[in-house]
């Protein structure tokens, strides 16, 4: 039988402009043949369920999120949860991107039953941390547009001499999320260092934290996207996928073409991807 073809769905898809085009597709058909297998990464997730205290609230619960749960896909856990699965747990490869079958079935229930009125108890929980999150968006484009402002000294050092210190910095910075203990992170580093690739999660995300303020210093005329973080926390869901499907034309167009299509990922867009379905 042949693999499936594992498909990472961006957040834009599920929108007044791109749904109705996926909806009358094959999409469905195929996912329940087992033919595509989609991926729902936990900030694309996010990303949609924004909808929710926006003017697309009924879209959301009317069309989007049955098309999703009808996929009956297991959704994605936090970036961090997998990254400490696969350090701290020592689970490496083997470590599972997904949620256990109870966070399942409680996120699933939690989706069938949000109120048409929008008063959910548990949105009004999430939505704190999502503005905070919101605010360090815009501190860090902030911060990249002013790396883009300045030249590199003619004197710097190349970039491939200065990468793996800044890898190793960025190394550092996201172990934190996974322990407060300094010991522990100076053992889970050290583990990292041994074999980069027995991790691949983590490592892409800290190639993805090199690679997000060094565009703007090699290329000023590159997009510095309010997304970008998310977009590659996206992204780095084609560490275990083929396929990503987004409307997107800046910033994470740029990277996938920059880290995921010299590895042979293929990225389409909506009618693109529904094109290469054929017809009902």
């Amino acid at each position: 039988m042949p693999k499936p073809l594992r498909v990472v769905l961006d957040s834009n898809v599920f929108s007044p402009d791109h749904f109705p085009t996926l909806k009358q597709s094959r999409f469905l058909e195929l996912v329940k043949s087992r033919a595509i297998v989609p991926v729902f990464p936990a900030v694309m997730m996010e990303e949609t369920l924004r909808a929710f205290h926006g003017q697309s609230r009924t879209m959301l619960l009317t069309e989007w999120l049955p098309f999703i749960l009808e996929t009956r896909v297991q959704f994605c856990v936090e970036l961090p949860e997998i990254w400490r699965r696969e350090l701290i747990l020592r689970k490496g490869m083997d470590a599972s991107e997904y949620l256990s079958a109870t966070h399942q079935r409680n996120l699933v229930h939690v989706l069938r039953t949000l109120p048409v009125d929008g008063s959910s108890s548990l949105m009004e929980k999430v939505l704190p941390g999502w503005l905070r999150g919101d605010e360090q968006r815009k501190l860090t484009r902030k911060a990249t547009i002013a790396l883009r402002r300045h030249p590199l000294p003619a004197n710097s050092r190349p970039l491939e001499e200065t990468l793996p210190q800044l890898q190793l910095a960025a190394a550092n910075r996201l172990i934190s999320f996974i322990t407060p203990h300094k010991n522990v992170a100076r053992n889970l580093l050290a583990r990292w260092q041994v074999n980069r690739l027995k991790y691949p999660f983590f490592t892409q995300a800290v190639d993805d934290h090199v690679f997000q303020p060094l565009l703007p210093l090699v290329d000023h005329r590159a997009a510095v996207d309010y997304n970008a973080r998310p977009d590659l926390d996206i992204l780095v869901h084609l560490v275990r996928a083929d396929v990503l499907v987004t409307n997107e034309t800046r910033f994470m167009a740029r990277a996938f073409d920059e880290i995921w299509k010299p590895r042979g990922r293929l990225r389409f867009s909506t009618p693109e991807f529904v094109a290469t379905l054929g017809c009902r």
